[in-house]
């Protein structure tokens, strides 16, 4: 009688290595290490970069938000991360177009009975703008 394992036992967890399957786990974690190797490849030539930038043009020029947000913006156009690109594009829109002036109303109230029927009839003609 051989004895079978239950569908749902732990062993069936168990990793079942095989020469095939020991060879395909083992490539995987060679790309995956490659992967995280050029990950941090491009973030010390982001760094580096970033610093080359900032001792040429930050420290010899006076940079305000706005034009942080265009350099921003620019590289991840270059990067053809569109979706961010458009959000920067967003924020410096309002920030260049001139935002609209507020009208202040004044309310004024006058009744009827204290104007004489000309002034009354002169408010009313500028009132008709039609």
């Amino acid at each position: 009688m051989s004895k079978e394992v239950h569908p749902n036992s732990l062993k069936n967890l168990a990793p079942s290595f095989t020469k095939e399957n020991a060879r395909e786990m083992q490539l995987k974690s060679a790309a995956s290490r490659k992967a995280s190797s050029d990950a941090r490849q491009a973030l010390k030539l982001t760094m580096k970069d970033w610093k080359k930038y900032k001792e040429d043009v930050l420290d010899q020029v006076d940079m305000n938000s706005l034009d942080v947000l265009k350099v921003l913006m620019f590289k991840a156009l270059q990067d053809e991360d569109f979706d961010t690109a458009s959000d920067l594009a967003a924020k410096v829109a309002e920030y260049e177009q001139p935002k609209l002036q507020r009208r202040e109303l004044q309310i004024e109230e006058i009744g009827a009975d204290t104007l004489s029927d000309e002034e009354l009839d002169s408010k009313i003609r500028a009132l008709r703008v039609v």
